[in-house]
């Protein structure tokens, strides 16, 4: 099969580094971008303290701030909530709570202003004067398979089911501190609930289990967020101890000492749908696929800032980054349009960056194909030698990825190329030994 590179001599040369020099400026002027950065400056985002983002069921963003309300976003439009123009109790929401129930029901926990429910019309409004909340300050919600709603707040944990409320604290349980900062339910429906100061703490609805520095590897005591993994490891990042895994049984401890991870404040852990840790520090975001960690930083992307406080993730792979400096969407590659989140069949041919990159020594190419068509994808090095066919055969429509291994190559730098009919796209990749 010929190649595109059938050249000899000098000419061979110059045309590679003509198509490098426009790959290269293909990726810096994308039209799919692999950063989009919201701020007060150029969009309607009321505050650039962004602490806290949910996506509901139509793949709309609800955003909380630190000062200036809660705030919808369509991909186009904003609309801000805060306490002049709605029934918001307070405009600071806090890290870990926005929820979204199975009826599309936002919950929003406040500093200084209880819980707030809203159903896209009308607030409710619960408080410790007119409901069994323990506090006003709602650090964490989050909702199990039975749509039951557990809030940490100040004053204990509390289970609500939308008419009852039972209150967990240190003087009628064995919950070990009545701050709870975090709260995630795994698979066989046990609470992992994270307090300020006591550790963490399992719960079965029956018995409670405490892990703390004193009977446990838990590094710090102050635990500021709890994820399960696709594996039901728990995920646990601590103010100052770094960050840790539990499997039940074992504990691994990740800190600046022993791994890359930039900053022993862990605040934010993420599982994307390939169980791919994604956490946020207070000194850049950091993605861990078990093996490898790549920090992202202000000063190697284009992160807003480095304290970053909370991630979601899109029905498209979109990183939705919460930050001191505003809200960034991340894709590795390639941002999938934010205005259109639930298409199954893609509108449009894209060949999206790999990811890692650089890499070592494998790495995935992600590319959308919107109808059946032959094609294939190759990678060439920089003398226009063809080094792998990843793929040649029928495309089926779709959003697909596919795995390069340079392990029998050299580092430097390739070229990937997608041929689907008359539709053809390079990017360069860096593979790094």
């Amino acid at each position: 099969m010929k190649t595109l590179f059938h050249y000899t001599g000098y000419s061979i040369k110059i045309v590679l580094l003509s198509i490098i020099c426009i790959t290269i400026l293909s990726f810096a002027s994308s039209e799919n971008p692999e950063w989009i950065i919201y701020d007060s400056g150029n969009s309607d985002l009321p505050h650039n303290y962004v602490r806290a983002i949910a996506i509901d069921n139509d793949g709309i963003k609800w955003i909380g701030t630190g000062g200036g309300g809660f705030v919808r976003f369509d991909g186009t439009d904003w609309t801000v909530y805060d306490t002049g123009n709605s029934d918001l109790p307070h405009d600071y929401v806090l890290r870990n709570a926005i929820t979204i129930d199975e009826d599309d029901i936002k919950w929003v926990g406040t500093w200084e202003g209880g819980l707030a429910r809203f159903d896209d019309t009308d607030w409710t409004v619960y408080n410790p004067v007119n409901s069994d909340l323990p506090h006003i300050r709602v650090d964490a919600i989050t909702i199990d398979q039975d749509n039951i709603k557990w809030i940490g707040t100040s004053g204990g944990l509390a289970r609500f089911d939308d008419t009852d409320w039972t209150v967990y604290n240190p003087g009628n349980s064995d919950l070990p501190n009545n701050s709870v900062r975090a709260v995630a339910i795994d698979e066989d429906g046990i609470k992992w609930i994270g307090t300020w100061g006591g550790g963490l703490a399992s719960f079965d609805g029956a018995d409670w289990t405490v892990y703390d520095t004193g009977n446990s590897d838990l590094s710090h005591d102050r635990v500021s967020a709890v994820a399960v993994d696709k594996d039901n490891k728990k995920w646990i990042g601590t103010w100052g101890g770094g960050l840790a895994s539990f499997d039940g049984a074992d504990w691994t401890v990740y800190d600046t000492g022993n791994s890359d991870l930039p900053h022993n404040r862990s605040i934010a852990i993420t599982i994307d749908e390939d169980n791919i840790k994604w956490i946020g520090t207070w000194d850049g975001l950091v993605r861990l696929d078990g093996t490898n960690w790549t920090v992202y930083d202000t000063g190697n992307s284009d992160l807003p800032h480095n304290q970053v406080n909370a991630i979601t993730i899109d029905d498209n792979n979109n990183k939705w980054i919460s930050t001191n400096g505003g809200l960034g969407v991340y894709n590795e590659g390639e941002i999938v349009s934010v205005d259109q989140l639930n298409t199954d069949i893609p509108e449009s041919f894209i060949l999206r960056q790999n990811y890692p990159n650089p890499f070592n020594p494998s790495t995935t190419i992600q590319f959308s194909i919107p109808e059946r068509i032959s094609g294939e994808i190759v990678v060439y090095n920089l003398l226009g030698q063809k080094v792998d066919l990843l793929f040649d055969g029928k495309f089926e429509p779709g959003t697909h990825e596919i795995t390069f291994n340079a392990s029998n190559l050299s580092s430097g730098f390739y070229i990937y190329r997608l041929r689907a009919g008359e539709y053809q796209k390079s990017k360069k990749m860096i593979y790094l030994k």
